[in-house]
């Protein structure tokens, strides 16, 4: 099991958008609502 596993044992998913800076959801609005979304979606 990797450290992010036992530190977060209910994680679904990792998302890594490259060359994002910190402010990610006003960088890529669109993609951060479709991750969003389809993790709603999930539950």
């Amino acid at each position: 099991m990797s450290g992010r596993s036992r530190s977060f044992p209910h994680l679904r998913e990792t998302v890594v958008l490259p060359g994002c800076g910190h402010a990610i959801q006003q960088e890529r609005p669109e993609q951060v609502n479709e991750v969003l979304i389809r993790f709603l979606r999930s539950l």
